[in-house]
């Protein structure tokens, strides 16, 4: 989302960092945007409103889901789901605390302070990043506190976010050119290194890279199944179906109850 911008919900190609409109958001201040692993919704805080919302991605259109109900404004906003389907959002307001939310009401429980300003998360296999100024930190799910990893080093004056592409498993990043140039990136989580990618569109606080879908399993391979009714071989005279496997060695027997009706099945 452009939040410092058009407000509009935009596909960036990480490579190339080239954007492409798809629709308004409606809310003037987005700058958290997450993908819930449980049911692949768009969730973002606008942080005018201090509310969670929703994001069709195919109009960008937001809808309301709740107040957050904090006393304190909470600016710049990071948000990210845990393997679990927790929703976290770190802030950099004062004090910086990390926060879960509930999805279903927007109501925002503080789970303890990052002891740093904190403005974009990624999770990555069962760790929680936390983009903030020029450096790179592990967040504490359990506490909020939140560890140095290093600095980016190559990218600074950052306003921005992160987040894993689940297909590579390389956590990117992007910043809004505020009080430096507007870019993609990655970034090494053992270093804090970062590499730019390419440069791009100014404006962009949030990033959510689409889930990856698991593929459906492949059908069984069809088998060489033959079939045999005999009549009268049942009880009482009743046809009987043998099956057999495709080198008739393996015999399985079910006896047809009145009425009969015999369907065919590709296996």
């Amino acid at each position: 989302v452009q939040s410092d911008g058009d407000d509009n919900l935009y596909l960036i190609d990480l490579a190339t960092g080239s954007t492409t409109v798809i629709g308004a958001v409606g809310f003037t201040d987005v700058e958290g945007i997450a993908f819930s692993p449980t049911n692949g919704k768009l969730y973002g805080v606008d942080d005018d409103t201090q509310q969670l919302i929703t994001i069709d991605t195919t109009t960008g259109a937001g809808t309301v889901v709740g107040n957050l109900g904090l006393s304190n404004i909470q600016r710049n906003p990071g948000l990210r789901f845990s393997s679990n389907g927790t929703l976290y959002m770190s802030t950099d307001f004062n004090d910086g605390n990390l926060y879960t939310i509930n999805t279903s009401t927007g109501a925002a429980t503080v789970v303890g302070s990052e002891g740093n300003s904190i403005y974009g998360l990624a999770l990555q296999n069962t760790t929680m990043y936390g983009l903030g100024d020029t450096q790179l930190f592990t967040v504490n799910l359990s506490t909020g506190a939140s560890t140095p990893v290093g600095s980016l080093t190559t990218v600074v004056g950052t306003q921005g976010d992160i987040d894993t592409d689940q297909s590579t498993n390389a956590i990117w990043g992007i910043t809004d050119g505020g009080t430096g140039p507007a870019v993609t990136f990655t970034v090494d989580p053992t270093t804090g290194l970062a590499t730019i990618v390419a440069n791009t569109t100014v404006g962009f606080e949030s990033l959510a890279i689409p889930l990856v879908t698991p593929s459906p399993p492949s059908p069984p391979t069809p088998g060489n199944i033959s079939g045999d009714i005999v009549v009268g071989s049942g009880a009482g005279g009743a046809p009987e179906v043998r099956i057999f496997d495709g080198n008739r060695s393996e015999e399985h027997t079910s006896e047809l109850q009145s009425p009969y009706v015999i369907s065919y099945a590709v296996f």
